[in-house]
């Protein structure tokens, strides 16, 4: 294939397993910053027949790999070519993703297949801080839509204010489905090693890093859960072995 002006050429490597049938293409760093790409951009992919767009993520944090984009058999398939084979990549233009946003409601990826189910779901609530929330909010129902993508799940996520206001900050929620977040750990094990007590912790520094890379930057963290304001020990008579040493305590 003869050089295609602004585009890349890499050369078709083999998949991750957790990216098998996600329509994910796998780019190291330094090429994506090459294309002023992040993870959940979309990318053209170019070859010999077609030219088909797929959501770009980075090579795992333990493949060193130089020059590849690594593509399961589908993608290949479609494209028509094979491991080995030298293929062009750039970047989707931005009217792509509004095609996309809008086709995906009706694509057979989010319906019917498993992935979204009727039942209520347990949620993780993401506590967070900005200036001018009413401006802000779309911005971020836009990435939580991302993440979505990535992952091929349509998924019940909420942004929504505390009505709280402090020295101009506006503090609001964020609802993120368990299953939404399962999914997103299994295409980025990248998350488990960043610095957190928890799964949830390690989650939402992961969160945070990735908006900030997008320019959106607020204070996240996992919501506590609700209490009582009390005054004095709030005791637990189960830790007690008798009466006793529970009015000693007292």
């Amino acid at each position: 294939m003869n050089k295609i002006a602004d585009t890349i050429q890499l050369i078709v490597g083999e998949n991750e397993i957790q990216d098998n049938a996600r329509k994910i293409a796998r780019l190291a760093p330094d090429v994506m910053n090459e294309l002023n790409v992040s993870d959940g951009d979309l990318i053209e992919v170019i070859s010999q027949l077609t030219t088909k767009k797929f959501t770009c993520l980075a090579l795992l944090p333990t493949d060193t790999s130089t020059g590849v984009i690594r593509l399961d058999r589908d993608a290949r398939d479609t494209l028509g070519t094979v491991i080995g084979n030298k293929i062009f990549v750039k970047r989707a233009d931005s009217r792509d993703y509004t095609e996309l946003e809008g086709a995906k409601m009706n694509s057979p990826l989010f319906e019917g297949t498993g992935e979204r189910s009727l039942e209520p779901r347990a949620a993780i609530l993401i506590a967070g801080s900005c200036i001018d929330f009413e401006n802000e909010r779309h911005k971020i129902i836009d990435y939580l839509n991302t993440l979505e993508m990535e992952v091929h799940m349509r998924s019940d996520c909420k942004c929504y204010s505390e009505g709280k206001k402090t020295l101009g900050w506006d503090f609001f929620q964020i609802s993120l489905s368990v299953q939404l977040v399962e999914k997103i750990l299994q295409i980025h094990p990248e998350i488990d090693k960043q610095e957190g007590n928890t799964v949830e912790d390690r989650f939402v520094i992961w969160l945070s890093g990735r908006m900030k890379k997008k320019q959106l930057d607020y204070h996240l963290k996992i919501s506590e859960i609700p209490y009582e304001a009390v005054t004095g020990f709030r005791l637990d008579p189960k830790n007690y072995h008798d009466t006793n040493e529970r009015d000693n305590l007292k």
